[in-house]
């Protein structure tokens, strides 16, 4: 199971152990973290700055992360995976509600 707090902390937690596998920070606000359909990898939005959010990719056995996406925008939600663990859909937070689709974002820049 993963979980955010609503700010900036993001845990795999193992429901069995009742225990916390892993924990990441983000320097800013993070949404809604969402499994890859095959459970290998989670897609978090977070507040990269006032007016933006980035979206970041964990590995699930270590929790580390790479950074994948720096949007021009706020996400109201969560990054939905689709296509096979290829693309993601996101809801753009503005004066009306947009579905935004990113499906050739990949980067090699790590995370920090």
């Amino acid at each position: 199971m993963v979980t955010s707090d609503g700010t900036s902390r993001v845990r795999l937690i193992d429901p069995e152990r009742r225990s916390v596998v892993w924990e990441t920070r983000f320097a800013g606000n993070s949404n809604l973290p969402m499994f890859t359909p095959n459970g290998r990898s989670i897609s978090v939005p977070f507040q990269e700055a006032r007016d933006h959010h980035a979206i970041q990719v964990l590995d699930t056995v270590t929790g580390k992360g790479r950074l994948v996406a720096r949007l021009p925008f706020n996400v109201a939600f969560r990054a939905s995976w689709v296509d096979n663990d290829t693309a993601v859909i996101v809801n753009r937070q503005d004066t009306v509600s947009h579905i935004v689709l990113f499906d050739r974002f990949w980067s090699t820049e790590p995370a920090e």
